[in-house]
């Protein structure tokens, strides 16, 4: 079982107190031999013209190695997982789940600024404190 972020516990409650259900925990994306494993799939039922939607979402906490270094495995990880999304569940749309703190680090610097929006990123913020989500950045 992979290791998850020391913030999982905290961004499956704050999807939760947004409306979400967790239909997977974790989520596994599989393609011939290779088996990626992302943090959580959810699926929330919006207005009637938009009906289900449905998530993947990957939380990174950017705290066990330099900021670059994790930047560059989080990135790496969700172009490999959108990939696989493209084959096997299209319409799940994806999303990095970082703090508060670790968003507004990323928006003060350029080069992360630049790079979120070229690899076009969803991201999803959350508040440590509150355990709530705090912004949907698509």
């Amino acid at each position: 079982m992979p290791r998850k972020d020391k913030d999982h516990d905290i961004v499956r409650e704050a999807l939760e107190k947004d409306g979400w259900n967790i239909t997977h925990d974790p989520y596994r994306l599989e393609m011939g031999n290779v088996e990626l494993v992302a943090d959580l799939g959810a699926e929330k039922l919006m207005a009637a013209e938009r009906g289900l939607e449905k998530i993947l979402v990957e939380i990174k906490t950017f705290g066990r190695m330099s900021v670059i270094s994790a930047f560059h495995e989080a990135v790496g990880q969700f172009r490999n997982y959108r990939r696989l999304l493209r084959k096997t569940d299209a319409e799940r749309a994806l999303f990095l789940a970082i703090s508060e703190e670790t968003f507004n680090f990323f928006m003060s610097e350029e080069f992360y600024r630049m790079a979120i929006e070229e690899d076009e990123i969803s991201v999803i913020v959350y508040s440590k404190s509150s355990t709530t989500v705090v912004k949907w950045e698509k």
